[in-house]
């Protein structure tokens, strides 16, 4: 496992493609002024760097997983957080409380907590969170029933959408994603 940052990896894979770049450039200007065997080694010598380039892209994504799993700390998630869902039936309010986060496997964990509309009145509820594409999601139903898909955004962010159910003017239900958004407000909940 790479033991540095995915910074350092990208600006490495930024210039090697930059020299790439320059060498290429360079050797389309003189191509017709240098002799076969100095045009041969030109070559060879970009056929090398275009590989590196290519190992390097291969790199960055391949340990891409890894570095980002190191950094994501699910415990982060731990706190009290307030926000609002748009488009649902009364108050426009939410309460989120992590207590406790526990591992499920590798990328997965449950927590748990409380969730809903009353600060004072948050019932209990169990959340699934989980490593998706290098983000971390928390995932959950409602006391209304109604699916909750956050994901993490820096420290003290989730952002996402509960799925609600709309009925149309002929009758039918349709199912909607409204956005949700909660900011964090305490680091450590209140028992």
């Amino acid at each position: 496992m790479i033991r540095c940052g995915r910074k350092p990896l990208e600006r490495l894979a930024w210039e090697v493609a930059s020299n790439l770049e320059s060498k290429l450039t360079r050797f389309a200007e003189s191509r017709y002024e240098c002799p076969s065997k100095l045009r041969g080694w030109t070559m060879f010598a970009l056929a090398r760097q275009t590989a590196l380039t290519f190992a390097v892209f291969q790199l960055c994504l391949l340990s891409d997983v890894g570095l980002i799993s190191a950094q994501v700390d699910p415990k982060a998630l731990i706190g009290m957080w307030e926000g609002s869902a748009q488009g649902v039936r009364g108050s426009d309010d939410r309460f989120l409380v992590i207590r406790s986060i526990k591992p499920k496997d590798d990328s997965s964990w449950v927590a748990q907590g409380n969730y809903g509309t009353n600060k004072d009145k948050l019932p209990r509820n169990t959340f699934d969170v989980s490593l998706e594409n290098g983000e971390l999601v928390l995932k959950f139903v409602t006391g209304a029933k109604n699916p909750v898909r956050l994901v993490l955004k820096g420290d003290n962010r989730l952002e996402g959408t509960i799925e609600l159910a709309q009925s149309a003017r002929s009758g039918t239900t349709r199912l909607v994603n409204a956005p949700f958004k909660l900011e964090k407000v305490e680091s450590k909940p209140a028992n």
